[in-house]
């Protein structure tokens, strides 16, 4: 299981990297950041950090397009701040609370508001966000089991 401290700083890490991204918008040098953090980690924590790699290159791929194209890109940035922020608030509840059934809750209100804004990139940037979250969230709630 990935440790809190690992999964705090790969989030911080990440969300860093994509946001220098949209200041200098150097959709290489976001990839290649991401990409140098994996030597930093290992086994879960690893691979939890490669499925958000994934994701976040994703979300990064479909701006980069935006900008190119000159499309403005304000509501999707918002919306791709909810869905980051409100899945750290929802582990940071589920590690307070343990809660497995509340935190499957949370994360259905946030698929319908991703669905809702009718945006295929915020949807499938959910998709992706939460599949690269349930083995943390799985393994977590193991070991609170196990108290």
């Amino acid at each position: 299981m990935a440790k809190t401290e690992d999964i705090k700083q790969i989030q911080y890490s990440i969300w860093g990297i994509y946001k220098d991204f949209l200041g200098d918008k150097n959709l290489d040098r976001c990839r290649e950041r991401m990409d140098a953090m994996m030597q930093d980690f290992e086994g879960s924590a690893q691979y939890f950090l490669a499925n958000l790699i994934h994701s976040w290159s994703k979300v990064a791929g479909g701006l980069a397009e935006d900008f190119a194209d000159g499309r403005e890109t304000g509501k999707r940035t918002e919306g791709i701040a909810h869905i980051q922020n409100t899945t750290w608030k929802i582990f940071q509840s589920f590690l307070s609370d343990h809660d497995m059934a509340e935190y499957n809750r949370r994360y259905l209100r946030l698929k319908g508001e991703c669905r809702d804004t009718g945006d295929r990139l915020l949807a499938d940037f959910f998709i992706d966000i939460a599949v690269s979250w349930a083995p943390v969230a799985n393994a977590f709630a193991e070991s609170f089991r196990k108290k």
